[in-house]
């Protein structure tokens, strides 16, 4: 009898547990000048965690825009998600509940590229991608 009281509860505290939600977890391997977008929805209001690291290959561009912008992902985004040539990233903000995309990329204008000859440059980055809200209160 004691050990089915323990289990219920703690089945019933996981099942009340206010922790982070994962939305996004991919790895993806990035060619070279490309891009690659996730699309992610918020149910409710709450604070979006994004960590891209790149373990292998040439830094990334990464952000983080509405999903009715999709066109526009690059100069259409939410500054707090923005950045530009980097390898490992982290990012939280609050976020009002609706469409969102993720974007990453690694493309010609990258100065990484300008200054490294072409047999330096991968081919492909590595990227691992992971994307968690956490409830507001």
């Amino acid at each position: 009898m004691k050990v089915l009281i323990t289990v219920t509860a703690l089945l019933t505290l996981a099942a009340c547990s206010t922790g982070p939600t994962p939305l996004i977890h991919s790895t993806v391997s990035l060619e070279a000048h490309h891009m690659e977008t996730w699309p992610f929805d918020l149910q409710n209001d709450g604070v979006v965690t994004v960590t891209v690291l790149v373990t292998r290959g040439n830094p990334i561009d990464v952000c983080v825009t509405f999903k009715d912008a999709p066109g526009q992902i690059w100069t259409n985004t939410i500054q707090t998600f923005y950045a530009e040539n980097t390898k490992g990233y982290e990012r939280s903000q609050r976020l009002t509940r609706g469409h969102y995309y993720l974007g990453i990329r690694d493309h010609l204008d990258n100065p990484y590229v300008h200054s490294h000859s072409p047999d330096e440059i991968p081919s492909k980055s590595d990227v691992s991608v992971n994307i968690q809200e956490s409830p507001t209160n």
